[in-house]
């Protein structure tokens, strides 16, 4: 019988006892377990008092009335909220991965030179233009994320990925391992009419952006 075919109270016993040999157990308000998650946390703590261990139940924590659960934080930074996702999490939410080749456009036409990051995560947060910190060597620095696909030079066939311009900042960083760390989303996707446009928009992000970094370091966490 796999695990989690295992009535509640045969986990407990067989697992969590025998093979654990438990003394004390920490579980979430909402905790369910055994087959079909039927077993409830009431149940665990007199199956505990049956088979010799602690059951302590953790209260939910509150954040703007709600309960902070991993599906919530999983729907906050999917719809691109990382100001609330760094709230309920504690910290920004952050990405890892290593700094690959891209386009080369940022820098040769736009003036904008980009990390573009290569990485595995899955989840990842909607599309749009993140103040952001990036740790790079050690170092934390100030940046402006985007999430997308760039639709102005027609790349929507492709997944979204990441590129982040870290402000005053030159050195190469091909090949090295950098972490985004996303503090607060400045703008959705847009498509504009021409390279132009585009660069108008960014001088404006990149303005809102320090403006920002003046109200509160983004890396300061």
């Amino acid at each position: 019988m796999r695990l989690k075919d295992t009535p509640a109270y045969d986990y407990c016993r067989d697992f969590l006892k025998a093979v654990l040999d438990i003394e004390h157990l920490v579980v979430g308000h909402d905790f369910n377990f055994g087959k079909g998650r039927a077993g409830s946390p009431e149940q665990l703590v007199d199956i505990g008092k049956e088979l010799g261990f602690i059951v302590e139940r953790v209260p939910a924590y509150i954040v703007d009335d709600e309960p902070v659960s991993s599906s919530r934080i999983r729907k906050t930074i999917i719809a691109g909220d990382v100001a609330l996702a760094r709230r309920l999490l504690g910290s920004p939410f952050h990405l890892r991965g290593e700094v690959v080749v891209g386009d080369r456009r940022g820098k040769a036409k736009l003036g904008y030179p980009t990390a573009n990051l290569s990485f595995q995560q899955e989840l990842i947060p909607a599309d749009g233009v993140y103040l952001a910190c990036i740790e790079v060597s050690g170092e934390r620095h100030p940046a402006l994320a985007n999430v997308g696909n760039n639709p102005t030079f027609h790349n929507n066939h492709r997944p979204s990925w990441v590129e982040a311009w870290i402000m005053d900042f030159s050195r190469d960083i091909y090949n090295e391992k950098i972490t985004v760390h996303f503090i607060e989303r400045l703008r959705g996707e847009l498509t504009f009419d021409s390279e132009q446009e585009l660069i108008q928009r960014i001088k404006m992000d990149e303005q809102q952006a320090r403006l920002r970094c003046r109200e509160e370091d983004p890396c300061a966490f």
